[in-house]
């Protein structure tokens, strides 16, 4: 204990000795820097000059508040914690590492002994000494060589040390014994069957970062897992060539101060990649803590671990145990690659929210009376967003400039950037059909795609591409996507559906009924952030989501509103379709049309109406329209218009289709293509109208 003690004050004193670490410090206005003690205000304000070095800079002395600083106290100012108990064992490693002081305990020893840590000690000595006991059935798939490595061991007779200390009468479990430091380790329950799962696995000491010794200034990425043991799985099937660091979900918070010790004075922090069980608490921490990398300065991806055959969800430990070490192996290279791809890179400090000191918070008054706090938000000053913003946003928007609909008359008329694009028209007009064609484009050309239902099943909709294809492939053909849907088949499409059951485009549907738009976007959102590229999802169809309050119109718009939002934050692109209000069976399609369906001509960036071209020659008569209108929707193919009424990427216009709706396939042709469409002969339309 005496040699710990004096190591300790030993290193105290040669950082103390050093030039006090400035980049640290906050440089006032007026020269010096802003003083350190926290109810000091020196060097902020209007206050002259700040705190000053002395001492052959060595020190930093404050004339204000009389303070004198050492580099002990701007270490513990910079991570923000107490210089006290062993928030100053943390102090002194971050300082060690930042001078490159080698030291006997720079690998979390704690210079505070106490009962229980000497008991944590000596559980981990008595389990590395016994480890050939531990039963080969117990291994988890983990060689002897990999359980060396990480030293650990085993205890046939093991009980928590805090239950020794309080001499709880407990009984004792066989357990796999693995540290994470000196003072503290996971005992992980060899019989599991006869524990109770919620004691499966339990903590000796304060918890620490699993394998962190295997990140260095130098390392080029990290891969982050749960477990202790997961992380083992990977090191062995990989080799130890992959640094793999566990640590146990996103709780705690020591956990980003060891990560930014190591890297303080590195240039560029390097990417780290999140790889995640594919059950609910990865679902929830990987998010958590992709967030947090991000806010310090991290690039950041995350995926989950995929499911077996039969959809079981699988940790890593679990393909090594069932498939072995060239499986784990594959599955995290490859994650490894796609979350390469989709890293998203720290935020830019101009971007960042900004917090005062909350005692120097102003407050706001609004009407006289209405208190608030100080607003968290940057207003960005023109210089600002060209020196920093103006080209990535310029990068960001380029990625798109090429990207295609498939339907060569958009293409020319229409840039396809992410944004809101609303597809109105009436029902069974082909809207469904329209968007579910244009995404299948999309995905061919290689974008990634969602397809929402309210409306439609999966196997409607999957049908229709069936429907389609095969009539490209043989124009003779006449299976519909109905009978298709209920067992109608030939050669030619099984030959079809053979070739999407191994389709390699990224085209994905889900259903759902009753799921409201708060519970739907933070899914989508999660979806999102796992793709290398904002995706283009098609929501079938706006008033079918479900809204709350009474009033359809305003439920309607609250959910537009909310789904702006999200578009805005993920970039993605929405194509959402919509009805109409009743008026619009006899005249074209204008911004009068989505009038009654709610306010979302004010959040949609572009806005297109699907009609019948035949509503353009109405003759004002009610019931002959009608019929003109029913005698084209029965017309093969019928000749259909895409109005765009609203263009925040250019001018409107205007494209027309030959649709076949028997087939589900829109093809691009041009208006002087049409026949005029009459209503039926022999009918006394006098008549029908008296």
């Amino acid at each position: 204990m005496k040699k710990l003690l004096s190591d300790f004050q030993a290193v105290a004193l040669d950082i103390k000795s050093r030039s006090i670490i400035t980049e640290y410090l906050l440089p006032a206005k007026h020269g010096g820097f802003c003083c350190i003690a926290p109810d000091c205000n020196n060097g902020r304000g209007k206050n002259a000059t700040g705190a000053n070095l002395y001492k052959e800079n060595t020190r930093l002395h404050c004339h204000v508040c009389g303070g004198d600083f050492s580099n002990i106290d701007v270490i513990a100012h910079h991570l923000g914690i107490s210089t006290t108990g062993e928030d100053f064992i943390e102090v002194l490693k971050h300082g060690c590492r930042y001078f490159g002081i080698y030291t006997n305990f720079d690998n979390n020893q704690s210079a505070i002994n106490t009962p229980e840590l000497e008991i944590i000690r000596s559980d981990i000595e008595t389990a590395q000494n016994n480890l050939a006991n531990l039963p080969a059935s117990a291994r988890r798939g983990l060689s002897i060589d990999t359980l060396k490595h990480f030293g650990c061991g085993f205890i046939s007779d093991w009980i928590a040390p805090k239950a020794r200390l309080e001499s709880k009468k407990i009984f004792p479990s066989r357990r796999l014994i693995i540290p994470t430091s000196e003072q503290h380790y996971l005992a992980s329950a060899i019989d599991r069957q006869t524990i109770d799962k919620k004691y499966w696995k339990m903590h000796a000491g304060n918890k620490e970062i699993f394998n962190l010794n295997a990140v260095t200034p130098e390392t080029t990425f990290v891969i982050i897992v749960e477990g202790e043991i997961d992380a083992m799985s990977i090191w062995q099937a990989t080799n130890g060539k992959i640094p793999v660091i566990a640590i146990g979900g996103a709780a705690g918070k020591n956990w980003i101060q060891s990560l930014n010790s190591i890297f303080m004075n590195s240039d560029k922090k390097p990417p780290m990649f999140i790889i995640f069980d594919n059950d609910d608490a990865g679902k929830k921490d990987a998010p958590i803590l992709y967030d947090e990398l991000l806010k310090n300065g991290y690039p950041a991806a995350f995926d989950f671990l995929p499911d077996d055959e039969l959809g079981h969800k699988m940790d890593a430990n679990d393909f090594l145990k069932n498939f072995g070490e060239e499986k784990l192996e594959e599955i995290i290279l490859n994650a490894s690659k796609t979350l390469q791809n989709r890293l998203q890179p720290p935020l830019l400090p101009s971007m960042v929210q900004q917090h005062l000191p909350e005692e120097k918070t102003p407050n706001l008054r609004l009407n006289g009376s209405q208190s608030l706090q100080a607003i968290n938000i940057i207003f960005q000053n023109e210089s600002d967003f060209f020196l920093h913003d103006f080209q990535e946003n310029i990068e960001r928007r380029k990625k798109y400039s090429d990207r295609k609909t498939g339907f060569s008359n958009i293409d020319t008329n229409q840039i396809f950037l992410p944004g809101i694009y609303i597809l109105g028209g009436l029902p069974s007009i082909g809207k469904t059909t329209f968007a579910w064609q244009l995404l299948e484009q999309c995905a061919d050309a290689g974008e990634h795609c969602l397809f929402i239902s309210y409306e439609m099943s999966l196997i409607q909709l999957r049908s229709k591409s069936l429907a389609r294809e095969l009539w490209l492939q043989d124009s003779n053909s006449t299976l519909t996507a109905t009978q298709i849907s209920i067992g109608g088949r030939n050669n030619a499409l099984l030959e079809i559906i053979a070739k999407r059951q191994n389709s390699t485009r990224d085209f994905r549907t889900v259903k759902f009924s009753h799921e409201r738009i708060t519970e739907l976007l933070p899914a989508l959102e999660m979806f999102c952030t796992s793709l290398d590229k904002p995706p283009i999802i098609a929501i079938d169809y706006l008033q079918r989501i479900p809204f709350d309050g009474k009033e359809r119109r305003e439920g309607v718009s609250n959910n537009m509103h909310l789904l702006k939002d999200f578009q805005l934050k993920t970039d993605s692109t929405i194509i959402a379709l919509s009805s109409l209000n009743r008026d619009n069976y006899s005249a074209p399609i204008s911004f009068e049309s989505f009038k009654e369906t709610g306010e979302i001509e004010y959040f949609a960036d572009v806005m297109w109406g699907l009609q019948l071209y035949c509503v353009n020659s109405s003759s004002g008569k009610i019931i002959e329209d009608r019929l003109r209108f029913e005698e084209a929707k029965k017309d093969s193919p019928r000749q259909m218009q895409l109005k765009c009424i609203k263009n925040r990427e250019g001018n409107i216009y205007d494209c027309f289709f030959n649709y076949f709706s028997a087939h589900e396939h829109f093809q691009p042709c041009n208006e002087s293509d049409f026949k005029e469409i009459e209503a039926p002969p022999n009918f006394e339309i006098s008549n029908l109208e008296g």
